[in-house]
């Protein structure tokens, strides 16, 4: 891998109404493990940021960095 030959991938955020965001402590990480997960699973680079979009987005809607973590029955299985 040359740094020239870097890879560029773009997703789309996941949207929430502003009202609906009460925190954002551990979206990132929220993202990160999601992503991680795609990997270790095969996914492409697309699906895995846009599970980690949507990961972050639903934990974004409770406080604190664990609550409002969807559990795997709460996603669409198309995101799995």
């Amino acid at each position: 891998f040359q740094p020239s030959e870097a890879i560029v991938t773009v997703a789309q955020a996941a949207s929430l109404p502003s009202d609906a965001v009460l925190d954002t402590t551990g979206a990132g990480d929220a993202f990160i493990g999601s992503v991680l997960y795609c990997i270790a699973t095969g996914k492409s680079p697309q699906h895995a940021q846009r599970l980690g979009a949507v990961v972050a987005a639903c934990k974004c809607t409770a406080l604190g960095a664990r609550p409002g973590l969807p559990l795997r029955s709460d996603l669409d299985d198309a995101l799995l």
